[in-house]
């Protein structure tokens, strides 16, 4: 169970959107924040990911687990991996027990379904 051990989730999109998901080792809940890139931000000073939000979810959530899941998957494969920094990648920091890393995802349908997985917990 995702709540039992525990996790750190830093996702920045191909659009460098931020996302950070908490779960801490024997917690109830995982809290999940979305912040966006603005038009200030952004590299056309147009481009807004939306609104920022804050959400509260069971650690037991079955789409906490899922998205641990997700990202270990991502991690394993990496024929999905990136070399560098890119507009369309994505940039994931993962932090468990056993320590902390961070790899880039090309863009692709897993890269796809990670954002609708993130954007689906608010």
């Amino acid at each position: 169970m995702a709540g039992a051990s525990g996790f750190t989730l830093e996702y920045a999109d191909g659009s460098a959107n931020h996302y950070r998901v908490v779960c801490s080792a024997g917690s109830a809940d995982a809290e999940v924040t979305y912040t966006p890139v603005t038009p200030r931000q952004s590299s056309s000073g147009v481009y807004s990911g939306g609104a920022p939000w804050r959400a509260r979810l069971p650690a037991r959530d079955a789409r906490v687990g899922a998205l641990l899941e997700q990202v270990t998957a991502l991690e394993r494969d990496t024929t999905l991996h990136a070399e560098t920094r890119s507009k369309g990648t994505g940039a994931v920091t993962l932090t468990t027990a056993a320590g902390t890393r961070s790899f880039l995802v090309a863009p692709s349908a897993a890269l796809r379904a990670l954002d609708a997985a993130l954007a689906a917990l608010r």
